[in-house]
């Protein structure tokens, strides 16, 4: 056999070589590029948002830490003095109820005690002062109850106001001779002037009055030690004019400002010296206010005080 003319066939499979299409390559390339380009737009578009998130969330952080510190400044100031007013009126408080215990057992021991003189007197004139002291010790003791009920009331807007066809006239001989009889027996000159009031009938709470005016004069006679005690009283157009004034003690400015706050004296050694609780000026003004007036005050330290009450008029016929 001729060796030379034997042909084997082509092992084709040992030498195939393995083709794609032309492009196909390049294709899948470019797909991948393109996705990861999408993929870094959309992260970048992310990260765009999250950081325009974190600047508006920075803002608000600023804005509100901008805010929190202005409350602080408007805030703590006022918080700090509606402790220190807390604290004071609490204070104030404990003063009244320590005053109001020595005011209520002072007449309540004078009671006491003179009537245990008056059974034990033989002599019908010892027996006589002795009633005659337990008839003053219970007026004082029924007035100082019945200011602190008064207090309570208007505190609690439970006061009614009556208005009513009043005498002036009548009303105010009444508040003047029991100022006098005070005055008098301390000491002191009493002087009522009627000015320009008007005589007839007009329609008031004639109750109330009767006590703002008591109120006035009975401080006026307690801190006047000498001098005179005065009352006035007139018309000026639709209002009525009330002043009481007096040569006692008197008050510094400071004290002024303070006198209409309930529990509050002009300081620690007015009570201890006349005694009271605190409550008289601050019930007379707001008796004054529910009548729809008004009450001033003048003051000097040594040498007098002169309170004015003006309260409307409205004419009445005769009740």
């Amino acid at each position: 056999m001729d060796l030379n003319h034997l042909s084997i066939p082509e092992n084709r499979a040992s030498n195939h070589q393995f083709s794609s299409p032309e492009g196909t390559s390049d294709s899948c390339s470019c797909a991948q590029v393109a996705g990861s380009e999408a993929q870094l737009h959309r992260l970048e578009a992310h990260l765009a948002k999250t950081e325009a998130e974190l600047r508006l969330a920075k803002e608000r952080e600023a804005h509100l830490v901008a805010e929190i510190r202005r409350l602080e400044a408007v805030c703590c100031p006022a918080g700090e003095r509606a402790l220190a007013e807390a604290e004071h009126l609490l204070q104030l408080k404990a003063e009244f109820v320590n005053n109001m215990h020595h005011e209520l057992r002072t007449p309540l021991y004078g009671i006491l005690g003179m009537a245990t003189i008056g059974l034990r007197a033989e002599d019908p004139g010892k027996a006589r002062h002795a009633c005659q002291r337990i008839l003053e010790a219970g007026r004082r003791l029924s007035e100082l109850v019945e200011n602190v009920l008064s207090f309570s009331h208007l505190d609690a807007g439970r006061r009614v106001l009556r208005s009513a066809p009043t005498s002036l006239g009548k009303l105010l001989g009444t508040v003047a001779r029991r100022a006098l009889a005070k005055a008098t027996s301390k000491g002191l000159a009493f002087e009522y002037r009627r000015g320009g009031c008007p005589p007839g009938y007009c329609m008031i709470d004639g109750k109330q009055l009767n006590d703002i005016l008591g109120h006035l004069l009975d401080n006026a006679v307690k801190f006047t030690d000498e001098g005179n005690v005065t009352l006035t009283s007139e018309r000026d157009g639709n209002r009525l004019v009330f002043t009481v004034a007096d040569t006692g003690i008197g008050m510094r400015v400071d004290h002024v400002r303070q006198l209409f706050r309930p529990f509050e004296q002009a300081d620690g050694s007015t009570s201890r010296r006349f005694g009271g609780m605190g409550l008289g000026l601050a019930l007379t003004e707001r008796m004054v206010q529910r009548m729809g007036g008004t009450i001033r005050v003048e003051s000097t330290l040594g040498k007098g005080s002169r309170f004015e009450v003006h309260l409307p008029y409205v004419e009445a016929a005769e009740a």
